[in-house]
Parts: structure tokens; sequence; C-alpha cells
């Protein structure tokens, strides 16, 4: 997952409003220009990503912005998408902000999943790139693993997906907004509690 994609882009033209001072990618979400990704001034400034950009600035008047540029930030991941090659040769797009390889086969060459994770995550950041990587048994459990888990890289060991996703929230499993809401009302708001709903 390359969770600053938008920010990367910026950051590898040296654009000066990144270190400067508080600053944030806007994107139009449900009628309104809303905060989609922040660089570290804007965090502690308390600005937070999902707001309203009229809330964002009453927070913090001194923020600049920038509208997302799907194209452009596309370009960069179809970039990453050829670059990653060098990891494994069956690569996938997870568009907007993702990179799903299957590494049956090539991890040993790196001196497993750990160790080739770890070469991953240099390489990108060598390239002014932020990842984070999940590695398991599906392209789902990675995907989970990289979004919310605690680690810059999360490792399934084979057999104990369950086991690794359990401490996840529930929208990790990528379910619709309303859904997750509606689950969160009944207590339900970690994967491992859907276990013991499935089993009973």
């Amino acid at each position: 997952w390359l969770p600053e994609l938008p920010l990367d882009r910026l950051r590898r033209t040296g654009d000066p409003r990144l270190t400067s001072g508080p600053f944030a990618i806007i994107a139009e979400q449900k009628n309104a220009w809303r905060v989609t990704h922040i660089n570290k001034s804007a965090q502690q400034a308390g600005v937070a990503i999902g707001l309203p950009l009229a809330d964002a600035r009453a927070i913090c008047p001194d923020l600049l912005s920038e509208p997302a540029d799907a194209v452009r930030e596309n370009i960069l991941l179809r970039a990453l998408w050829r670059w990653a090659d060098i990891l494994s040769p069956r690569i996938s797009l997870d568009a907007p902000d993702g990179l799903l390889l299957d590494i049956a086969g090539c991890a040993h060459l790196f001196g497993g999943e750990r160790d080739m994770a770890e070469n991953a995550l240099q390489r990108l950041s060598d390239l002014t790139i932020k990842s984070r990587i999940g590695v398991a048994d599906t392209k789902g459990a990675a995907k989970a693993l990289s979004r919310f888990g605690k680690r810059e890289i999360e490792i399934a060991e084979i057999g104990k997906t369950s086991e690794a996703l359990a401490a996840l929230p529930i929208a990790a499993l990528g379910l619709q907004q309303s859904l997750v809401t509606d689950l969160a009302r009944t207590g339900l708001t970690v994967i491992g509690q859907l276990y013991s709903q499935s089993s009973g």
C-alpha cells in the first residue's frame, strides 16, 4: 500500500510546500472538498483526513492545499508497477494507491518473506515513496494487513491468517461503510468478533 502517493508525487518534485508548513491534498467528495492526505505539520496542527476543507482551515488557518491529480498519481502508480518487476514477475495494480505482488517462488531469492518485505520497503523509501507492506496467503488478507496493521510490515504466517487478522477493525474487510457502522452498533468492531458469530 502506498498511503501517501499524492504527497510522494509532490515530494519527488521538491515541492517546498510540503516542508514549509501545514499542507493537505484535497478531493471533492460528497459535494464538498475534503482532506484526503496531510503532511506531518498539518497533522500536528490538528487537521485530520476526511475533514471538509473549510473545517480544516478553521482549525489551521495557515493550511495550504492542492486538489488531487488522479491522472498524474496514476502515472506514478503505473511507473511503480513496472519498477516492481525487480521483486516479482506477477504484479497487478490495486488502484488508486496499491500494488499486489504474487511472491510465491520469489521470496527465497531475497532470504525469505521478511527480508523481501524489508528490501522492498527500503527500495521504495529510496525512491521517496512511503509504503506499508502486508504478506498473506490471500490478496484480501495482505491488503487488510498493509492498510490496518500496526507496523510498516505485517506478515501472516502460513495457516495463521485468521489469527493475524483478528485484531484488525472490521473496516479492514473492505465492507461498505454503512455496514461497518451497523455492525459497530451491535458491538462488533474487530474481525475476531466475527469468528465467534459465524461459529455460533
